[in-house]
Formats: C-alpha cells, structure tokens, sequence
C-alpha cells in the first residue's frame, strides 16, 4: 500500500534482531492501532502501537519431507466480501481450530475454500500445486482481475518467494481460481 512506510520498519527490526542473538531467527511485527478511544476519537487512528518480537524459526519434523503433508478440507469457508480476508491479521482463531481439528485426526493441515468453493490455502500455509511444469496458486488479495471479486487469500512472502524461484527455474507460474479437482 502507498500508506505503508516500510524502510522505517526495517530499520526498527534490526535492533531487535541483533539484542535476540539468534542467528536464524522469526520476526514478527505486529502493529495496532495504538492509543485508540473509539467514543472520543471517533474511529481516527492515531500512532500506532509496534511490538517486534524475535524467536528461533519454525523447523518441521524431517519425516515430514519424507513422507509429505496430510491435509483434509477445513469445514469453514473465506469470505471475499470480509474487508479482513487477504490480510494478515491476529484472528487467526477459525483457522487455528480447523488445524486443530486436523492434528486430532493424525492431520498436518487443514486446506480452507473461499464461499465460491475455490481453493485458497491452507490454515498455516499456502496453497502450490505442482503439475508437469507448471506451478498453480490462487490468486491472492491485489492478483484479482479488473472488476472481479476480492480474493480471501493472503498474498504471503513466503508464496512470493516461491513463485518468484519457479519463475526464474523457467516453470510457467499461473495464478487463478482452483477447485479441488486441480488440487488432487
């Protein structure tokens, strides 16, 4: 977005980074809307709270590699009409239960649909799929075409990242609405 400043948070994480000692490390910035009184302020946002936090990264169990990802179909839905999908934010509590609800069944993911019944990504990850050559995702927040209805999924870092390596290994990278069908 045109309103977001990111060089100032960049250099805000670096401290953060150096006091943690990590080497490899997970950051997380997480930004509110700071001191907000809703009845005096009516809604106006003032400065924003940051809080920068570092933690060692996420490693995944190596049988994971080996033998790949469980997943089923998460029984709730993404609203593209919520102004909240797409983003990342701290509600994370649907998503949280359904992946909860995919460990109890020996599960590793649980994979969400948007109401459209379109496949838009899993509750911890996206969603890549790999087929003779060619990489398909959904299209994520701000991919959508000119006049069509705004995507639920987050367009994540980590999905641009790989899309980016695909691209450059010369695979054919297309972003647009998949069913299941596609996925399995």
């Amino acid at each position: 977005s045109d309103r977001v400043r990111t060089a100032p948070l960049a250099e805000a994480v670096e401290p953060t980074l150096a006091r943690a000692s990590l080497g490899d490390a997970r950051i997380r910035v997480t930004i509110s809307g700071g001191e907000l009184n809703l009845l005096r302020d009516h809604g106006r946002a003032g400065d924003p709270t940051i809080l920068i936090s570092a933690q060692p990264p996420t490693w995944h169990p190596a049988a994971l590699f080996e033998r790949g990802a469980w997943a089923c179909v998460a029984d709730g839905r993404l609203n593209p009409l919520d102004p909240l999908a797409g983003h990342k934010t701290l509600n994370y509590w649907s998503r949280l239960s359904a992946l909860r609800d995919a460990a109890e069944r020996g599960l590793d993911e649980a994979i969400w649909c948007a109401v459209t019944n379109h496949l838009s990504g899993g509750s911890v990850s996206n969603l890549i799929v790999v087929r003779a050559g060619r990489v398909l995702t959904p299209l994520a927040r701000g991919e959508e075409p000119p006049g069509g209805l705004r995507s639920p999924v987050l367009p994540g870092v980590i999905r641009a990242t790989i899309l980016e390596q695909a691209s450059r290994e010369g695979l054919e990278v297309e972003r647009r609405l998949l069913s299941i069908e596609d996925l399995l």
